[in-house]
């Protein structure tokens, strides 16, 4: 998988990439919950909803971007 990411950085901006490297971070406690029956925290879960949104509102952005430049 890092592999990928980094030959990745040549397609996309550097400021996506540690916005989806977040988001690695940030599924961790999902994946620990689904196989482990880990309860997340509220504050997890408000710090998950955080980078998620950021990501989004993110690539968001970047699709308007893309549909004014061209």
């Amino acid at each position: 998988g890092f592999a990928l990411l980094t030959a990745g950085l040549r397609y996309v901006p550097v400021a996506q990439v540690a916005l989806l490297t977040l988001t690695e971070t940030m599924l961790s406690p999902v994946w620990a919950w689904w196989g482990a029956a880990e309860i997340p925290s509220m504050l997890t879960l408000i710090g998950g909803i955080v980078v998620l949104g950021a990501a989004g509102s993110r690539a968001w952005a970047g699709l308007r971007e893309q549909r004014t430049e061209s």
